[in-house]
């Protein structure tokens, strides 16, 4: 069977444009990264961070240490052989000379095994509490680039809805102006150029802002999973509900305070028991071989206590529980600094979003429409030669004035939102809730 040159070429063609389909959309299913969500981003940066891994390791040898600080020092145990005489080396000539074993077992204060191991065991609960607030800081870090990212990615919307207005109106303008109404309309064309290169300004702007976000999560997270950000509002928008007053006990922040507090505690036990008695027990046994003339030689068998006497010290007793005690203070003073703080700022930041939703409330319910509409009516009007560009130009920046504000308003509410979480010291491994 023969074909014609014509259908030959139609079935290759057709063959070709398939080919080339299959490979773009392949190219295309391979491109595309999986988008990815807040909740997803701060389970990827909790899972990459390695501090927090740090910290967990950290704890984990603290805890295995506490558990040697409670035993006895080791003891000692010295061989010796004395008063062997030198001009023969003779080991039974001698009466003194001997071969002896001692052992002997310190005995520290009292209480101070206690005291050191109850300081290792603060000191994992203080590594504990901190990776739990490093939980809580990834979180809001990650939250917070997200509302940065969101916000610009918007205002890049609002920036590029206004310049397609002003282009609209620079055609009018420029068809005006070509008509021959020539002084108005160059004025007015120069103007809108001047105001549209001031919006891709700020456009460019709003995308070096969306690279900065963005890539402040770099450290955590590959250029797949980073370009795969799907920067949406966040959830939760604003509420006029106001929350009640945290209880900060469980707060990671106050718990590595609370921890530091009873580290303190233990330094203080330690300097207390560092001005008792440090003791010591000792037990030795010598061996004396007779004589080569046949004389009995006994063994010597010793029994020793010794005991320090630190109260022979009392500046040094004194100056080590004093730095100890005032360090305690310091910690207990530390923690309730932050604790008042934390409870300030939950104050402050309630307020600030009531007004702040009072605003938004303000300018999405009647401010921003009414504009909007006068906008449109005018922009309307001035393309029919019914309004002057001025008029235009003055509402449509007043309206882009005013869709910022709000997104501004919005980001700020976010952010407030995002420390009030951090506040109520919620963990991400107990819940999965976005800002």
């Amino acid at each position: 069977m023969t074909h014609s040159p014509s259908r030959c070429t139609g079935i290759a063609l057709r063959a070709l444009v398939g080919v080339a389909a299959f490979a773009a959309a392949t190219s295309a299913s391979q491109a595309a990264p999986t988008p990815i969500n807040l909740p997803q981003a701060v389970q990827i940066v909790l899972a990459n961070d390695l501090t927090l891994e740090s910290l967990r390791k950290q704890a984990q040898a603290a805890a295995a240490s506490a558990r040697t600080a409670g035993i006895l020092p080791p003891p000692k145990l010295d061989f010796k052989l004395a008063n062997v005489p030198t001009n023969d080396w003779a080991f039974d000539r001698e009466p003194m000379t001997q071969l002896g074993v001692s052992y002997l077992q310190p005995l520290p204060p009292s209480g101070l095994l206690d005291a050191m191991e109850a300081r290792r065991l603060r000191s994992a609960d203080i590594l504990n509490a901190r990776a739990a607030l490093r939980l809580i800081e990834l979180r809001r870090s990650v939250q917070s680039a997200w509302i940065n990212a969101w916000e610009a990615v918007n205002k890049h919307q609002i920036f590029s809805s206004h310049r397609a207005h002003l282009e609209q109106l620079l055609a009018a303008a420029e068809s005006k102006y070509r008509a021959g109404v020539r002084r108005s309309s160059q004025q007015d064309v120069l103007s809108l150029r001047t105001a549209i290169s001031g919006l891709e300004l700020q456009i460019d702007s709003s995308n070096t802002a969306l690279i900065t976000a963005r890539e402040s999560l770099r450290e955590w997270m590959s250029g797949d999973e980073l370009q795969g950000l799907d920067f949406v509002a966040p959830s939760a928008g604003h509420s006029t509900d106001r929350p009640l007053e945290p209880d900060l006990s469980r707060h990671p922040a106050v718990e590595v305070k609370r921890a530091e507090v009873a580290q303190a505690e233990a330094d203080r036990e330690i300097a207390v028991a560092q001005n008792r008695a440090a003791r010591s027990v000792s037990f030795s046994y010598a061996y004396r071989a007779d004589s080569e003339a046949g004389v009995t030689r006994s063994d010597l068998f010793s029994v020793g206590f010794s005991v320090e006497l630190p109260s022979l010290r009392p500046a040094a007793r004194r100056h080590r529980l004093e730095a100890a005690s005032n360090a305690l203070a310091a910690s207990m003073l530390s923690s309730e600094q932050l604790r008042l703080a934390m409870l300030s700022d939950h104050k402050s930041l309630v307020e600030i979003n009531y007004a702040i939703t009072e605003q938004i409330d303000t300018l999405t319910k009647e401010v921003l429409p009414q504009i909007r509409q006068q906008t449109d009516s005018l922009r309307g009007a001035y393309a029919g030669g019914e309004a002057g560009f001025a008029q235009v130009q003055r509402a449509q920046f007043a309206l882009m004035e005013h869709e910022i504000s709000l997104l501004a308003l919005q980001s700020r509410q976010y952010h407030n939102n995002v420390t009030l979480e951090y506040i109520a010291g919620t963990s991400p491994e107990r819940t999965r809730t976005t800002p």
